[in-house]
């Protein structure tokens, strides 16, 4: 309870005190401090800024990016130029957990000679060492080095350790992306040791030191002292009300085991993280653990919830990008009514521009994955990513025929042993050019994997689609290939219908459909290949002719 005769300047000092040990109660003096200052210009500002701060360390990071911005503001309108640079510094960190570390860095860099002014060798130092940090994110290491040689210079005269342990830290992640895994740890041995001398633990500099002495450790091939670390973090997070950093300790727990081989395990650690993130609504990190569920149950055999993880982590990455966007939207909106007032319009124009271009390259950028993750590479056909939520919907419209076709190339494997993978390749390309030419522009097709291809024709009775299937053999048997001379490929093709009588139910159609026209290809294999087998599919079950 908190105690209700404390001024608002208490509040404040009292969150700030517990900012670095007990991030709850740190929270609740924050939020009252807020509500206590309203009208108060630089208690608001002040109180904003811890509570900011909080929310930040938590990983709430759209809140904390709201209490920055205003702050920032207030602190614009007092004209006092070290609190708006303190604030540029914040705001930074609050886009370095976003993943936007190029407009951290503007922003480091912008505050840069504002704090270096001032009588604050600490801020200073740290602000060294965010703007090292954030290079070493983006992968450019030799521009990360001099500031945070600069900030271990400063912090070792000075004498902060805690700032020395953490720019130990930052360089230790570049030395691990060079390779340096040795050298990695044995900076963050003294990171650690100098932060046990510290005399405010903050566990939130704690936990990331464990994190990457963890990433040192399985750079190094010693995954059970990687994964013990792991779980130190997980649990020193959780038992502080550090998120942010829970999550980001199953998920590299989770990534870990994927890469050696034991998926089961993977996958209970990302599903805790996965529900963690849910749970609080961080959802910026939320598709990085289904990317690495959807690799697990690939490799599990779950093709079905493997393919859900898939979506889910597209969806999530668009949603990132749209996080991302705001959360720059709402910088430019408060930059232009400060830099307003100042009657700095040009900056203004240079920021606005700068940003559209960088909105019309990521667009490009989101486009070109989305292209990519829908496409087979060799054939230029859609995929099965593409194919399985459209025909889907295609599917779940009632009283109509739908017709299948899942063909498959004849003695594909002696293809490749005599005449060499290039020759497959220019095969299957020379299917999918046929299939293509041959489907309507309602039906939908793809290349479902391996030599095997799929077409689904809506309504369209089996032997309308038989007929079509017909052709693509004759047009393939007839065609030549460069790197196959002499040599003629066929195919054979299986053909199931289905008559859908209900507006539901497009999944169990579709898997109905291609087990009937499986088994009609399969008999057109054991029959002598170079054939049209037809099924029929009745409701949810086959029932084969």
């Amino acid at each position: 309870m908190i105690d209700p005769l404390l001024s608002t300047e208490d509040l404040i000092q009292r969150a700030n005190a517990l900012r670095l040990n007990d991030l709850l109660q740190a929270q609740q003096y924050a939020e009252q401090a807020v509500a206590r200052a309203e009208g108060q210009v630089l208690l608001l500002a002040q109180a904003l800024q811890i509570r900011g701060r909080i929310y930040s360390a938590r990983g709430l990071l759209g809140q904390a990016l709201e209490d920055a911005l205003a702050a920032r503001q207030l602190f614009g309108q007092l004209g006092d130029p070290f609190s708006v640079a303190i604030q540029d510094a914040l705001i930074g960190n609050v886009y370095v957990h976003e993943g936007l570390f190029t407009d951290a860095l503007t922003l480091y860099l912008q505050a840069l000679p504002h704090i270096e002014q001032s009588q604050s060798s600490e801020w200073y130092a740290r602000l060294l060492n965010n703007l090292g940090y954030a290079y070493v994110q983006i992968k450019m290491a030799d521009k990360a080095a001099p500031f945070i040689e600069r900030c271990v210079a400063l912090a070792r005269q000075n004498g902060h350790n805690h700032t020395l342990a953490m720019a130990l830290d930052s360089l230790a992640r570049a030395y691990m992306q060079q390779g340096k895994f040795a050298e990695a740890r044995q900076l963050l041995g003294e990171a650690l040791f100098l932060f046990s001398a510290t005399d405010t633990k903050g566990y939130e500099s704690l936990c990331e030191l464990y994190l990457s002495y963890a990433s040192s450790e399985a750079g190094l091939g010693n995954l059970p002292e990687a994964l013990r670390l792991l779980d130190k973090v997980q649990a020193l997070a959780r038992e502080h009300g550090r998120l942010r950093q829970e999550a980001d300790a199953l998920y590299r727990a989770g990534a870990l085991y994927r890469q050696h081989g034991r998926c089961e395990a993977a996958l209970g650690k990302l599903m805790q993280a996965l529900a963690l993130l849910s749970l609080h609504d961080m959802r910026s990190a939320l598709h990085e653990c289904d990317y690495e569920a959807a690799m697990c149950y690939q490799a599990l055999g779950d093709y079905q919830l493997a393919f859900e993880h898939f979506q889910r982590f597209h969806q999530g990455r668009e949603r990132v990008f749209t996080q991302q966007f705001e959360a720059r939207m709402k910088h430019v909106e408060l930059m232009f009514r400060l830099h307003q007032a100042e009657r700095e319009r040009e900056y203004y124009r240079e920021t606005s521009n700068n940003l559209a271009r960088e909105v019309e390259r990521r667009s490009a950028r989101l486009q070109a994955a989305e292209q990519q993750a829908n496409t087979d590479m060799l054939t230029g056909l859609p995929n099965r990513h593409h194919f399985w939520p459209r025909a889907d919907a295609m599917l779940g419209v009632g009283a109509r025929w739908s017709s299948l076709v899942l063909v498959d190339a004849d003695h594909f494997k002696r293809v490749n042993d005599t005449f060499g993978h290039l020759a497959g390749d220019q095969v299957l390309r020379g299917i999918g050019e046929l299939l293509a030419a041959l489907a309507r522009p309602q039906d939908l097709y793809c290349r479902f994997g391996g030599e095997e291809f799929v077409l689904l024709l809506p309504d369209t009775r089996a032997a309308e689609a038989a007929l079509l299937a017909e052709q693509l053999l004759q047009q393939l048997a007839a065609s030549s290939f460069s790197l196959l001379p002499g040599h003629q490929v066929t195919l054979s093709a299986g053909v199931a219908e289905l008559y859908a009588e209900g507006a539901s139910g497009g999944k169990q159609r579709l898997r109905a459909l291609l087990g009937a026209a499986d088994q009609a290809l399969y008999r057109a294999k054991d029959g002598g290949r170079r054939q049209v087998c037809l099924a029929s599919v009745q409701g949810a079950g086959t029932a084969q002719t």
